[in-house]
């Protein structure tokens, strides 16, 4: 079941983040997707982004918590952290990378803003507790 849940997290991750229109979800619009096949990798490396509109806003938001919450549920599947870290920074950038196939704008930036929340919710994550024994000691053998 877990496994299921951090394939159908990231298949949405990916569906919203290659849609052509990524405010469909917010202004009831239909989805739709157009293919791109020589983008402008360049693009990668613009930062024309308004960050003062609240849309703007919550957009990043959904990039940090996204992507927080991706590397989460890999640690959960039995990932270490650094495996966790390591995946979902790397489904970061491909994610990023195909929305210039899907006629989207990929931005180191928001590479950025997703491995900043990777690394914050990984950070925070409660570490496991060790089993104990009946006399509340932590077993050695674990």
């Amino acid at each position: 079941m877990r496994l299921f849940v951090w394939i159908a997290w990231a298949a949405a991750i990916f569906v919203l983040t290659c849609a052509s229109d990524s405010g469909f979800w917010m202004h009831n619009r239909p989805l739709s997707f157009q293919w791109v096949g020589s983008p402008d990798y360049s693009e990668l490396l613009s930062f024309k982004t308004d960050y003062a509109s609240m849309e703007m806003i919550v957009r990043k938001v959904g990039h940090f918590v996204s992507f927080g919450l991706f590397a989460v549920l890999f640690v959960r599947l039995g990932g270490g952290r650094k495996a966790s870290f390591a995946v979902a920074v790397l489904y970061a950038v491909l994610t990023e990378m195909m929305q210039l196939h899907f006629a989207r704008d990929g931005r180191l930036s928001d590479m950025m803003i997703d491995t900043a929340g990777i690394a914050c919710f990984l950070l925070f994550l409660p570490g496991r507790r060790p089993k104990q024994d009946a006399r509340g000691r932590a077993d050695p053998g674990l």
